[in-house]
């Protein structure tokens, strides 16, 4: 009885499985032609409109893509929404980039000068 028990669990899980894989492979095309339409735009915008280096522009599109994955829920305004989310990437970096700097420059430890023993 406890055979029969477990051919039935791994039945449910198999076709649980095959209906997962055939979501994403469905949808993969999808997102990877919606990516490509997008990402070299979204990079241009990061670049020139915040003055972001290449890599920096490429990264924050690419956490954009990964937080649509989590996050969006309808392609309607999709677009939209990933140009609002890599502005506030890209405002976010340079702010975090400003507030370093500033860090830096008041607790960084300064080497010591070389002075000289007053002589009496």
């Amino acid at each position: 009885m406890a055979t029969k028990g477990k051919a039935a669990q791994q039945r449910r899980t198999t076709s649980q499985v095959s209906v997962t894989s055939y979501r994403r492979r469905v949808r993969r095309p999808k997102l990877e032609a919606f990516y490509v339409q997008l990402f070299i735009p979204l990079v241009r915008r990061a670049r020139f409109k915040y003055r972001l280096s290449n890599e920096d522009a490429r990264d924050i599109v690419q956490e954009a893509f990964a937080l649509a994955i989590v996050k969006l829920r309808s392609a309607r305004d999709a677009p939209a929404w990933f140009k609002r989310v890599v502005d506030l990437l890209a405002k976010n970096l340079i702010r975090t980039g400003v507030r370093r700097a500033e860090l830096l420059a008041r607790w960084s430890v300064r080497e010591p000068t070389e002075e000289k023993p007053e002589e009496i």
